[in-house]
């Protein structure tokens, strides 16, 4: 990995998305996992176009759910990624995994920027650390700081997590273990639905 601090972007690559008034970068950007091991973890941020309000705007760190355990499982592999969120079981699903976010063209539309991890493992090389909440937890908050990286996106320094699922259980990980990142951003709260224990 090149030097650097958690949080720290890697690079940022901008893609397409379908979300009216919405910009999108696949990221990858530093982070560490249960051990203070640095590794690489990739994702995905969305923003809408335009100046951002004064304070820069709040954000939302997405926590996916279980789409699998390999490199490919990733939910940035996916065509068109930076969407609403379809799922694989639905016969209309263009996806062979569930990917996207829900409620993403709704955030965009009220001002937020919306980061969504892929996870240590899964996007990078290296064995994905299932279920280990500690790791999960810092990929979703340092990706919070990468959001914050792009200076395209205008966020803030406040900002919120929510995850379902597995992601439902790094997010309240994240909740506990939020001074991981810097006092400069502040994390309000997390809301975990359906978390895996």
């Amino acid at each position: 990995l090149p030097a650097g601090k958690h949080g720290d972007v890697i690079w940022a690559q901008e893609i397409t998305t379908s979300v009216p008034g919405a910009r999108a970068w696949k990221v990858l950007y530093r982070s560490t996992d249960i051990h203070n091991t640095a590794v690489p973890v990739s994702g995905m941020v969305i923003a809408p176009r335009g100046k951002a309000p004064a304070g820069g705007r709040p954000i939302v760190s997405y926590a996916h759910g279980t789409a699998g355990i390999a490199p490919r499982c990733a939910i940035t592999q996916v065509d068109n990624p930076a969407k609403d969120a379809t799922f694989y079981s639905f016969p209309d699903s263009p996806d062979p995994i569930d990917a996207g976010v829900p409620g993403l063209t709704r955030m965009i539309a009220m001002g937020y920027v919306v980061v969504a991890t892929d996870y240590q493992g899964l996007g990078t090389r290296g064995f994905h650390q299932y279920l280990v909440g500690p790791t999960a937890a810092r990929n979703v908050l340092d990706a919070i700081i990468a959001a914050r990286q792009i200076p395209q996106t205008g966020a803030g320094k406040q900002a919120v997590i929510f995850g379902w699922s597995q992601g439902g259980q790094a997010a309240i990980w994240a909740g506990q273990i939020g001074d991981y990142i810097e006092p400069s951003t502040r994390v309000l709260g997390t809301a975990a639905l359906a978390p895996v224990n």
